[in-house]
């Protein structure tokens, strides 16, 4: 069924390819090939973990994209660049998911941003690139590189909610909830099933005493199936 699905993905890019041969337009070659095994991995890592890093449309929207670069006959350098970044997307997206499993995951930190850094030189306009990389130096303590990344990931695509999640971060280890609780509640506002915004949202209401409101937002993040979130939840009406 899943393959089938990814099939259906990529079979008017592999058709279009197909007919060009025949006018002397631009040869993909393997290009199909390599975004169909793409979409193959970002199924399986949709069936491992609801919580990933990023939403699974991170690599799907791209991916769309440049099928519909192939339709339209891009030059094959540029679909070849953005396929590329899309690789080195995957790679740091899966390294990137490791770090939450166990502190030794972390000596991989530096390789994840020099790869979204990669994606980002082959494809400047890489919103999602720039998401990523921005939650990596966060995660290294890189607050100013992290801020700067986020806030060019919701430039380049406005409706990236996991960027205002990442925003809300920052504030948030810097103890500025109201701030914090701003975006967390943008990216809630893009997403309502971002369970891990509602949580980090209570957390930040939490921080600041308003317990009710915590309890609220930790009760939707617990009916949207967040772990988490019912814990935190259950400590708090007993």
């Amino acid at each position: 069924m899943k393959r089938a699905l990814v099939c259906s993905m990529l079979s008017l890019a592999l058709c279009c390819c197909a007919a060009r041969k025949h006018k002397d337009s631009p040869q993909y070659d393997d290009i199909p090939i390599r975004m169909m095994k793409l979409l193959e991995e970002a199924e399986r890592e949709r069936d491992l973990s609801s919580y990933r890093w990023c939403s699974i449309s991170d690599l799907t929207d791209h991916l769309e994209s440049i099928k519909q670069d192939m339709a339209r006959g891009v030059p094959v350098e540029s679909v070849e660049r953005n396929v590329s970044a899309a690789e080195r997307f995957a790679v740091a997206y899966e390294l990137q998911y490791r770090m939450s499993e166990g502190p030794e995951a972390y000596d991989s930190l530096d390789r994840v941003i020099r790869l979204y850094t990669e994606a980002i030189e082959l494809n400047e306009g890489y919103a999602e690139a720039y998401d990523n990389r921005g939650e990596a130096f966060l995660v290294k303590g890189d607050f100013s590189r992290a801020l700067q990344d986020l806030l060019k990931a919701v430039e380049l695509k406005p409706g990236l909610a996991n960027a205002y999640n990442g925003l809300g971060n920052i504030y948030h280890l810097e103890r500025d909830f109201d701030q914090a609780i701003l975006y967390y509640s943008k990216a809630i506002e893009l997403s309502w099933g971002f369970a891990v915004a509602w949580t980090n949202r209570a957390d930040a209401r939490m921080a600041k005493g308003d317990l009710s409101e915590a309890m609220w937002d930790f009760s939707v993040a617990c009916q949207l199936g967040y772990q988490p979130a019912c814990k935190e939840l259950h400590a708090l009406e007993r």
